[in-house]
Formats: C-alpha cells, structure tokens, sequence
C-alpha cells in the first residue's frame, strides 16, 4: 500500500508543492529515494540506548544543504 499511494502522490507532483525554503519531514523516506532532490539535508533520528534516547545525525547531500546545516551547526549546541 505504501509504495503504490506514494508513487501515486508522486506522479500528482507532490515534490514540487515543497520548493525551497519548505522544509519536509517524512517517515520511511528511504523507500522513495528517486522522488528527493539531489541537494538535500537528511536528518535521521534513531531510538538511543535508553528508552527515552534519540540520536540525531544530520547530513548534507549538496552545497546548499552544506551551508544550512554549517548554520545550523554555529545556532545548536551539541554534547
């Protein structure tokens, strides 16, 4: 069911309602790879050691997203 509604979602032009500076959160976004642009920043969140733990791991796929997660980097803290 889920990869033939997204592709259905894609082919009704769903990447192209979300031009920049949107910003898109989708869960199991692995599964439509093709659908992403190229220059992206990806953010992965996964469960930590303890029941309440997350790790965020963010990534920069091209210039433009380098340069939002540098910015993002100097504004948030990390441990």
């Amino acid at each position: 069911y889920f990869t033939a509604r997204m592709e259905s979602l894609l082919q009704d032009g769903l990447a192209s309602r979300f031009a920049p500076p949107a910003v898109l959160l989708v869960e199991w976004a692995d599964r439509i790879q093709e659908a992403w642009p190229a220059d992206r920043l990806e953010i992965l969140l996964d469960c930590g050691a303890g029941e309440e733990d997350r790790t965020l791991t963010a990534r920069a796929l091209g210039p433009q997203s380098a340069r939002l997660l540098r910015a993002w980097a100097e504004i948030t803290p990390c441990p």
